[in-house]
């Protein structure tokens, strides 16, 4: 055993018989002693472990917690309270809009606004106002300058919509309307040439402002096409023969009851009288016109 040892355990007997050291305490003072030998004991006992764990080779134990002292305990790192990170705060920014069907994008919301450009699948643009019904969704052209009207149907909002301004839609537009010309001409007419006093039947054809047909004109073939006036009651056109290819132009023109023409025709240089009746409507006088 070491002298180091030696001399501990000759202070522990010491101390465990009540005996003092040289300069601590004294007689009369007997709290205050037991309380110090007490100290010595555990400072002696800790001294000769810690020698002891020397001599073998080992670690020292660590010093009990005692006044003055203090015990210090490593924490895992996993284990450790960290101090947690401040969480992201959501920035609430404008909403963005896109479409899973491509949409037209119009002045107002509505097919019967004239087309502005339109919302690909794919692309996304920013909401800036909705409709009183949400069914619409103000956004920038895609395709151009200014803004226009989406339709909501197919469309997905990424943010908060609800605090979107609402905006009035403007006026619906008036339509244009653009009357078909009437189909005065359309039907079965008789046809009078005033050069041969022949009289001759005939179904007219009338698509908007074009008639056309035929008919057999002294053994011969005669076919004819013709454009109507915007007010739908006069006819300028063209006959052909087809058999001998010759050609010329034509005038109609409607009398008030619209169940009689008057007309002429040119041929050879020469202008004929071509007018033209039907239900139950006599021949016009004069036939020639207009």
């Amino acid at each position: 055993m070491s002298r180091k040892l030696i001399t501990l355990f000759t202070i522990l007997a010491l101390a465990a018989t009540g005996c003092t050291l040289p300069g601590v305490g004294g007689e009369g003072d007997d709290g205050t002693l037991a309380t110090l030998q007490a100290l010595q004991v555990q400072t002696t006992l800790e001294a000769i472990q810690r020698l002891t764990a020397e001599a073998a080779g080992q670690n020292p134990p660590a010093p009990s917690g005692g006044s003055g002292q203090t015990s210090v305990t490593d924490t895992p790192a996993s284990e450790a309270s960290a101090t947690p990170e401040p969480s992201a705060t959501s920035t609430q920014g404008v909403p963005m809009i896109s479409v899973s069907v491509d949409t037209n994008c119009r002045v107002g919301p509505g097919n019967v606004y004239d087309y502005k450009g339109a919302l690909l699948v794919g692309e996304k643009a920013e909401v800036l106002a909705r409709d009183p019904s949400s069914n619409y969704y103000y956004i920038p052209n895609p395709d151009g300058s200014g803004n226009c009207w989406v339709w909501a149907q197919y469309a997905t909002i990424e943010g908060d919509a609800s605090a979107l301004p609402v905006y009035t839609p403007p006026p619906t537009p008036t339509p244009t309307y653009t009357p078909t010309p009437e189909l005065y001409w359309q039907g079965d007419w008789n046809f009078y040439f005033e050069v041969s006093g022949a009289s001759v039947t005939s179904t007219v054809t009338q698509s908007g402002k074009t008639i056309s047909g035929s008919f057999v004109y002294l053994g011969t073939t005669i076919t004819y096409t013709g454009t109507v006036s915007a007010d739908g009651k006069t006819v300028n056109g063209t006959w052909t023969n087809t058999s001998t290819s010759d050609t010329g132009p034509f005038t109609w023109a409607l009398k008030k009851n619209i169940n009689q023409f008057v007309g002429n025709t040119t041929s050879g240089g020469t202008a004929y009288a071509w007018c033209g009746y039907r239900t139950g409507a006599s021949l016009p006088s004069p036939c020639l016109g207009p």
